[in-house]
């Protein structure tokens, strides 16, 4: 009864099995692989990020994309988008957004040149870019929306579980207990209902 209850819980955050194999398959890579560059619609993208702001392509992804949970967007509730993928659902969660912007800077510092260096920052439950100037020690942060207080909460178990929680729509929660609460009273008159073995 347990792994059934196992197996629903698990459709309920991952009701797309298709997305949660390539999920599985994506984990194995880091945020930085992921910000591919030779993607087509990625260069076009790119280009309009360079002509936007050429000394920070990136703030273009935070102006034109949509921040939005994978929940909403994927119906997974945890689902890491390449920089094409974020592009042509013209949404992403924060970690989708630090991919894009960070591909964004990449190719142009490839195509035209840059003395920045990009990389992607993980905090607990938030994702951003963070670009240094070598030669002047600059640095500067893009999609960084979190207060340290908030960055404080969100980092004890209380608040990754409201984080986690928040996730997923109250329907699909409802749904869970509500079938998890039946199962477990047909596996209680199941067990319970048997003769007394003599």
């Amino acid at each position: 009864m347990i792994s059934l209850n196992l197996l629903l819980f698990l459709y309920m955050l991952f009701p797309n099995p298709v997305l949660f194999m390539e999920q599985i398959e994506r984990r194995s890579l880091s945020l930085e692989d992921m910000a591919e560059t030779d993607h087509p619609l990625l260069a076009e993208f790119a280009e309009k990020a360079y002509r936007y702001n050429n000394e920070s392509p990136g703030t273009y992804v935070y102006e034109v994309i949509e921040g939005k949970r994978d929940s909403e967007i994927y119906l997974n509730i945890d689902f890491r988008a390449y920089p094409h993928e974020t592009i042509q659902m013209n949404a992403g969660d924060c970690e989708d957004l630090a991919i894009l912007a960070l591909a964004v800077c990449r190719y142009t510092k490839n195509k035209y040149g840059s003395r920045y260096e990009s990389s992607i920052v993980e905090q607990p439950l938030h994702f951003y870019v963070i670009k240094r100037d070598p030669s002047t020690n600059k640095t500067e942060i893009r999609g960084h929306m979190l207060s340290d207080e908030k960055l404080h909460w969100y980092s004890s178990l209380p608040g990754r579980m409201e984080a986690f929680i928040s996730q997923l729509p109250l329907w699909r929660w409802s749904l869970y207990l509500i079938l998890a609460l039946i199962l477990n009273h047909c596996y209680y008159l199941i067990i319970y209902s048997r003769e007394p073995v003599q």
